[in-house]
């Protein structure tokens, strides 16, 4: 594009306004884009457009990329109630600029872009979502195609996020568990990255610890890393996470997780083991995908799943007409819903 931009004499915005079929380009300056594109040898079908058949108007299409490389050992598709919700804005606010919105889930192992034509390659942006590894990111950037990551957070790369307020989200969470008197508060987690420590791979998880670690510290209670576990965020996981602390004899009152599905098997496990939920032992979750018809309903942090889709969308229309823009980072909100999954730690 910077190519074009400079054999035509004008700026890289409004050589993506052209490309992207944008009105608010005059006739002769978009005859000389176009010349251009010709004479560089622009790939113009890369541009992601393709033709109603119906009416002849150009149509962008947006990739919904889904990675989740701590889910690659998993049978069936990557889809969840957490991510349709997102991509369902993210359909509604291109649906509302003319656009189309794709859904394509990538390989768990995948660290670069496909290079099949059928692959993300066609489309003419992308909403990169879920924990893309950073060397997925970095191939996507190198290739010109126009990025916005959704529910993650890389701030060693140079590219726009859209994310929930994790980290505050969990200090409420957290917080609520201290003010009924806890102290003894377990996590569960998502996968701890390869090269070893405390860190979660999924970089939302990690926000999420330290909102949990930040409202320990705010109450003076020490982090405990004892009655710390980690899983892969499925409800099995979950399940497993539980059982091993509970085999591992250490006192806890409360447990906060990661996510809802995590928290189901973490209830499974407290009931099988003969525990009573609030009674016995405290939870909360995070994103309220399955709080509401849990048993007993779980107090959750509440996340606007569509609103994450629709601003993501917005960015990325942005980053379009706006290449050599400033990436940003934009954080959503979140609140806490208290249900019935709370009470006072047992005598």
């Amino acid at each position: 594009m910077r190519d074009v931009a400079q054999r035509a004499g004008v700026s890289a915005g409004t050589v993506s306004r052209v490309l992207n079929g944008h009105e608010n380009v005059a006739g002769p300056l978009r005859d000389r884009v176009l010349a251009a594109v010709r004479e560089t040898g622009y790939a113009t079908d890369r541009a992601g457009r393709v033709r109603s058949q119906r009416s002849g108007e150009r149509v962008h299409e947006i990739g919904f990329l889904l990675s989740l490389p701590y889910l690659a050992h998993q049978d069936g598709g990557l889809m969840s109630p957490f991510w349709a919700h997102i991509l369902q804005g993210a359909q509604a606010e291109a649906h509302r600029s003319g656009a189309s919105v794709t859904y394509e889930a990538l390989p768990g192992d995948a660290r670069v872009l496909p290079q099949r034509e059928e692959g993300p390659r066609r489309f003419g942006s992308a909403l990169l979502t879920g924990s893309a590894p950073p060397d997925l990111v970095r191939s996507m950037l190198a290739s010109g195609l126009p990025l916005v990551l959704v529910d993650n957070y890389l701030p060693s790369l140079e590219v726009d996020s859209i994310l929930a307020n994790y980290a505050y989200g969990s200090e409420l969470a957290v917080t609520v568990l201290l003010e009924y008197g806890h102290r003894d508060i377990a996590f569960v987690g998502g996968p701890l990255q390869q090269e070893g420590g405390i860190r979660h791979a999924v970089s939302t998880v990690e926000l999420r610890a330290v909102g949990y670690r930040n409202a320990l510290a705010q109450f003076g209670v020490p982090f405990r890393p004892q009655i710390t576990e980690t899983c892969d965020l499925t409800p099995d996981g979950g399940y497993q996470a539980m059982r091993r602390l509970l085999q591992a004899d250490q006192h806890f009152s409360a447990v906060f997780c990661a996510n809802d599905p995590t928290a189901s098997g973490v209830l499974r496990a407290l009931a099988e083991a003969g525990l009573e939920v609030p009674r016995d032992v405290s939870v909360v979750g995070c994103d309220d995908e399955l709080g509401a018809v849990m048993a007993p309903p779980l107090t959750t942090v509440r996340l606007d799943k569509q609103a994450m889709g629709a601003e993501a969308v917005r960015r990325l229309q942005y980053r379009r007409d706006n290449p050599t823009a400033a990436p940003v980072t934009i954080m959503t909100p979140v609140e806490l819903v208290n249900r019935a999954s709370v009470a006072t730690p047992p005598a």
